[in-house]
């Protein structure tokens, strides 16, 4: 091997380490973030990526204690906000804006952007999982760009030794659940990548095509 091979060689080695080392650097930054909402913030919508009930009720909770006109779960149908309304005790005040349509984490955050440049929000806070902050995050700012994008504050949903980066390396399951995601993270932005490409949503869910169940046979952990 010659001297400029070798080089090449380093260079293509360094360029592969650095990839996961500044993605979990990224994670590290937002799960190291203060999570804690001020009782007195305004904002005008809360924005909850729905994935499992404990986000659900921590966009109720949340709303019980801030100014906000509206909450949008993604995705949610109406009869399912109604149960929700019931179970979780919505404000007086705030108002739901429907969205049913998200199949995946990038759906959320195209489908919420949409309704926050439709009802010209300027300002919401994001409800969803601590594990799965990072890529929500990204994916609803990077949908987002502009110089009338709204600002952004995080809220996750109670999750234990997880709230900072340290908790995932106390468990096995932890563990599993940070490495599942950042490999999902890069999931979403080959999702991000064909819908700008392509300036359409698909009309089949990603999940369901058979390259993405395989990949994902292989590459995840069953948690």
């Amino acid at each position: 091997m010659t001297t400029r091979h070798l080089k090449i060689l380093l260079i293509v080695l360094a360029f592969i380490i650095s990839i996961p080392a500044i993605e979990l650097g990224y994670f590290a930054w937002v799960l190291s973030r203060p999570v804690t909402v001020p009782p007195n913030l305004e904002a005008d919508a809360i924005v909850v990526f729905h994935g499992s009930t404990s986000r659900v009720r921590a966009g109720y909770e949340i709303a019980q204690s801030l100014d906000a006109r509206f909450l949008i779960i993604s995705p949610a149908l109406e009869r399912e906000r109604a149960i929700f309304d019931k179970r979780y005790q919505l404000p007086p005040g705030i108002k739901h804006i429907g969205e049913p349509l998200a199949r995946t984490t990038l759906e959320n955050a195209v489908y919420s952007q949409r309704i926050i440049e439709r009802h010209e929000l300027k300002s919401i806070v994001l409800v969803t999982s601590a594990y799965h902050m990072p890529r929500s995050l990204a994916f609803m700012n990077l949908c987002m760009l502009g110089d009338d994008a709204a600002d952004v504050k995080i809220y996750c949903a109670p999750a234990g030794v997880e709230r900072n980066l340290m908790g995932y390396f106390k468990t096995t399951k932890s563990l599993k659940t940070l490495y599942n995601e950042m490999v999902r993270f890069w999931g979403s932005l080959g999702e991000w990548v064909t819908f700008k490409i392509r300036g359409k949503l698909p009309e089949k869910n990603p999940k369901d095509i058979a390259v993405v169940k395989f990949l994902k046979s292989v590459l995840l952990f069953d948690v």
